[in-house]
């Protein structure tokens, strides 16, 4: 172990120690400056243990902790200037009071969109699924859209208009999944996602999946925040195995559309090696990768993009600057195996979009945008849960890069903003209890 690994660990606890002051402050995991300070100390705490071969910057890991306390500044001063008496009665709402029945229904949309999209897909590239669909075929018609994909063919925009509704129907799945208590409705909450994944499967594009999932988790997390305020857990025994078994889920679907994309068919063991290596660049790489960027750049000279990166997706659709595959295209080594990445985490958008100095008040704004609008979710307005999700999403997102870079999950956040509109203006009247 050498001298700059140990300073790293010892940076590493200062950030365990930092996130719980903040979480204290915050009093539940789910308040904006401890859910994005959790989710960064997680991103770089388990880098750390499990890629210890790989490049950390101090000063690198550093400026992430004071980016983080900026934003906890800017939440921390909002409840000083404005303090909010939230008691802990919770709203109980039955399916009736809340309209799930229109949820629901477009859970089904979202389904419908998901499966027209693979059918769509498969389309392209002249499967038919009729004619029988063997193992072989599925890998070399894997590799082959991996191939495009990375060569920038993009997809076709109708089968993006059907993701787009997929990724809303899942925004409406987690809702449901935290509205009702039927087990029915839970599995057709679940259905949102498990559609999205067959086109995941089939395009190994793992990202497609990656934000159903986000966005789920996020619309359930700001929904149960709705209904049950302070009551609601972030952590509790059950959640934490739910959390091991999603991770294990996710290592196995990484896995396997991994194999397509290299066209693997004999499953020898050198080949599962050189997947595995593939995945733990991807998994832990992340703030390496940011670290060799913050070390070889100069900071005090970059330029001012004003959102080119951050809202790469609608640049690109009005024609300002083009969206690269993965934001950047330049790849940093991350080792002494000569391994590379491409991925950064939200830190490195946001240099970029609002340079060094301006990144500072940028988060401080944040901090108080965020917590105005947890408080206002808190406090029973539905119409800011929308906000609250993009939020959560945002935050899980922010480790890779920035989620809303890509239309398809603007336009989702979009009508699942009007849909909640919908569900309020139609709903009974709340019945509180104590």
């Amino acid at each position: 172990m050498d001298s700059n690994y140990f300073w790293i660990l010892l940076i590493s606890l200062l950030f365990v120690f930092y996130t719980f002051i903040v979480r204290l402050e915050g009093k539940t995991w789910l308040a904006p400056s401890s859910f994005f300070t959790l989710i960064w100390a997680v991103t770089i705490i388990v880098a750390v243990l499990f890629a210890p071969n790989f490049y950390f910057s101090i000063k690198a890991i550093l400026f992430v902790l004071s980016a983080l306390l900026m934003f906890f500044i800017g939440s921390f001063v909002l409840n000083v200037i404005a303090p909010s008496n939230i008691s802990n009665n919770y709203i109980n709402n039955t399916c009736a009071e809340l309209n799930l029945p229109f949820l629901k229904k477009f859970i089904i949309v979202g389904v419908i969109s998901s499966l027209i999209a693979v059918v769509l897909l498969l389309k392209i590239y002249n499967v038919n699924l009729l004619s029988g669909f063997s193992l072989d075929v599925y890998i070399d018609t894997a590799s082959k859209m991996s191939i495009d994909r990375y060569a920038g063919l993009s997809l076709p925009k109708p089968i993006m208009i059907f993701l787009s509704l997929g990724y809303a129907g899942c925004l409406c799945g987690g809702s449901v999944f935290a509205f009702s208590k039927k087990k029915t409705d839970k599995f057709l909450a679940l259905s949102s996602i498990f559609s999205i994944l067959l086109f995941t499967i089939i395009y190994t594009a793992r990202a497609v999946f990656l934000f159903s999932l986000m966005l789920f988790i996020s619309s359930y997390l700001s929904t149960k925040l709705y209904l049950f305020k302070y009551n609601f857990k972030l952590f509790s025994l059950k959640k934490i195995m739910i959390i091991i078994f999603l991770a294990f889920f996710l290592f196995l679907m990484f896995l396997t559309t991994q194999i397509s994309r290299y066209g693997i068919k004999n499953f020898e063991f050198n080949e599962i090696l050189k997947v595995l290596d593939h995945l733990k660049v991807w998994f832990f790489g992340n703030i390496s990768g940011f670290s060799r960027w913050f070390d070889n750049v100069d900071l005090n000279n970059t330029d001012f993009n004003g959102g080119k990166y951050l809202f790469a997706g609608i640049f690109d659709f009005l024609g300002i600057s083009s969206r690269n595959i993965g934001l950047f295209t330049e790849y940093y080594c991350i080792n002494d195996q000569n391994e590379f990445t491409n991925i950064f985490g939200i830190f490195r958008v946001l240099i970029e979009d609002f340079t060094i100095f301006g990144i500072y008040p940028l988060l401080f704004l944040a901090g108080i945008l965020s917590n105005i609008i947890y408080k206002s979710v808190l406090n029973g307005k539905i119409l800011f849960i929308p906000l609250l999700v993009m939020f959560y999403a945002f935050t899980l997102w922010s480790f890779i890069t920035n989620i809303f870079a890509y239309n398809t999950t603007i336009i989702a956040c979009f009508i699942y903003f009007f849909i909640i509109l919908h569900v309020k203006l139609t709903s009974k009247p709340a019945t509180k209890q104590g």
